[in-house]
């Protein structure tokens, strides 16, 4: 039992670790991706430096809108969470402290 309870911490360790790993790339992707989309045209084209500075300004408007979806992504998985854990207690208060009562 203890070890079928120590794989499940495990596995929801794994997957919470996949899952900032993965917020933390889908911040830094977009800014690194239109910074270099940004020297591409000022090589291939030669467009000015402005191209660069909206480049790194839409990526962090990127990484903004992803931060804050992530954000409350997590408050309404963890408000989730606390209503099963609150739903899980009241109906073991129910099963083992019905003998109780007077």
């Amino acid at each position: 039992m203890k070890e079928s309870k120590d794989m499940k911490d495990t596995a929801r360790l794994v997957a919470r670790l996949s899952h900032i790993t993965g917020f933390g790339i889908s911040l830094v992707a977009p800014i690194f991706l239109l910074v270099f989309a940004a020297m591409w045209l000022r090589e291939k084209y030669g467009v000015g430096d402005w191209v660069m500075a909206a480049a790194i300004v839409c990526g962090f408007i990127s990484a903004g809108f992803t931060f804050y979806h992530f954000v409350s992504d997590e408050i309404k998985r963890a408000h989730r969470e606390g209503e099963e854990y609150l739903r899980r207690q009241e109906e073991r208060a129910k099963n083992g402290g019905g003998d109780h009562e007077t």
